[in-house]
C-alpha cells in the first residue's frame, strides 16, 4: 500500500484512499451465498475464491504502522466503520457519507413530486 500510494502521489499527484470491507459471523454466510449467486458459481467455489484471496491479502494494520495512510474500514455492512484521515476534505467526507449509506439490504425508496404545474 505504501508503494502504491507513493507512486500515485508522485506520478499523478493523486490522493489515495484505501477501502477495506470485512464481513464475519453469521453475515459471512449470507455474503458468500450472494457472491456465489452473483458470479454464477457454487458455494464451494466461492469459499475457494475467498481462501485464495486470504493467502495474498494483508488487512490494514491498526497498530499505528499505517498512520499516514487514509483509509475506510467497513465492518459487517456498516455495523461499524473506521474512518482514518478521510474527513479533511470535502471529497473524503462525501465518500464516507456515501459508503455509510450503502448496504445490500432490500429497502424502499420513495419518490415524490412536489408543487403544482400546468402539467399535473
Amino acid at each position: 500500500r505504501k508503494w502504491m500510494a507513493r507512486k500515485l502521489d508522485t506520478e499523478l499527484n493523486a490522493n489515495v484512499c484505501f477501502i477495506q470491507i470485512s464481513v464475519d459471523g453469521p453475515m459471512s454466510q449470507q455474503y458468500l451465498q450472494r457472491l456465489a449467486d452473483h458470479r454464477s458459481m457454487t458455494l464451494e467455489e466461492a469459499h475457494n475464491l475467498i481462501d485464495k484471496y486470504q493467502d495474498f491479502y494483508v488487512p490494514i494494520q491498526m497498530d499505528g504502522s499505517e498512520n499516514n495512510t487514509p483509509f475506510i474500514h467497513i465492518i459487517n455492512y456498516n455495523e461499524s466503520m473506521v474512518v482514518h484521515k478521510m474527513m479533511r476534505s470535502f471529497v473524503g467526507s462525501e465518500v464516507c457519507h456515501f459508503l455509510s449509506n450503502l448496504h445490500p439490504y432490500p429497502h424502499q425508496i420513495y419518490l415524490s413530486r412536489h408543487g403544482e404545474s400546468e402539467f399535473n
